[in-house]
């Protein structure tokens, strides 16, 4: 391997390196965006139980959070959202179904 390989492998690396970089910044800047606009609508309890419903269950907390998100820019949401309101939210978007076995 020549030198102009080994340069040419080094800059594409770094490219790599720096899209992976900005990839990372831009998520964490859109992160921090939900999460403020999360504590504007969401009282500190309801933050909270939302904090460890996505530490349990990453798909459920971007389903709550995105429609907290569509609500509040649709303003329909008159005032900030307690806990007993979103429990109830995470009632009806939840998909579990109850299901029974009848033996025969």
């Amino acid at each position: 391997m020549n030198s102009v390989e080994a340069e040419e492998i080094r800059k594409k690396k770094l490219e790599e390196l720096k899209q992976k970089q900005s990839e990372t910044e831009t998520a964490m800047q859109m992160e921090n965006a939900v999460d403020s606009l999360l504590r504007e609508i969401l009282e500190p309890e309801a933050k909270e139980r939302l904090s460890r419903v996505r530490m349990i269950n990453q798909q459920r907390y971007s389903q709550v959070a995105g429609a907290l998100i569509q609500l509040n820019k649709a303003g329909r949401l008159e005032k900030k959202i307690n806990d007993e309101e979103l429990k109830q939210l995470l009632e009806k978007l939840s998909s579990k179904k109850e299901i029974t076995i009848k033996r025969k």
